[in-house]
């Protein structure tokens, strides 16, 4: 079995990988937000669609990122030039394998290779407690257009004085696992 995992910017022949990716893993492991509300899933994946996610990914504002075991998306994780996480999603069955905190971890380095001074994500309850143990504090609640509740968390991005040299302790994301 390939345990590799590669990290590398998502491209537009993606989209449909990461689209069955993203709606396996809300209607997989995000059962404690939505609670398998009908309406809820419909507002939640209506979106997921190849073209609208092909969308996201050419978009010159943002900057996604997928993980890949051999030629299989496991992973995607996307930032928009606001500093916004938009997207942080994890195949079902690799979670807690170090996948997203791989992702986590190339959106960062974008955010300070745009000098961004924070990112911020509107966290489902079933990812908050990742985010808090990467070091996000939570900033108050977020209203989601889905219906479900998040709240809203965010990570200073310090840099020094030369944005090209990482701070000390960040985390290597470019590392082989």
């Amino acid at each position: 079995m390939q345990t590799t995992i590669h990290i590398r910017t998502a491209i537009l022949s993606d989209a449909a990988a990461v689209c069955d990716l993203l709606r396996n893993s809300i209607l997989q492991s995000c059962i404690q937000d939505h609670k398998n509300d009908p309406a809820i899933l419909s507002g939640w994946l209506g979106n997921k669609n190849t073209d609208t996610v092909g969308a996201w990914l050419a978009s010159p504002s943002n900057y996604s990122v997928v993980a890949e075991m051999g030629r299989q998306i496991v992973g995607i994780a996307l930032l928009t030039d606001k500093g916004k996480i938009a997207l942080i999603y994890v195949s079902p069955n690799l979670q807690q394998a170090g996948i997203g905190k791989r992702l986590l971890c190339a959106l960062e380095e974008q955010a300070v290779a745009w000098n961004l001074p924070m990112v911020q994500i509107a966290s489902t309850s079933t990812a908050q407690t990742f985010f808090l143990q990467q070091e996000y504090k939570v900033l108050g609640e977020a209203s989601s257009c889905f219906g479900i509740q998040t709240s809203l968390l965010g990570k200073r991005i310090t840099v020094k004085s030369n944005a090209s040299q990482r701070v000390p302790g960040r985390c290597k994301c470019s590392a082989e696992s």
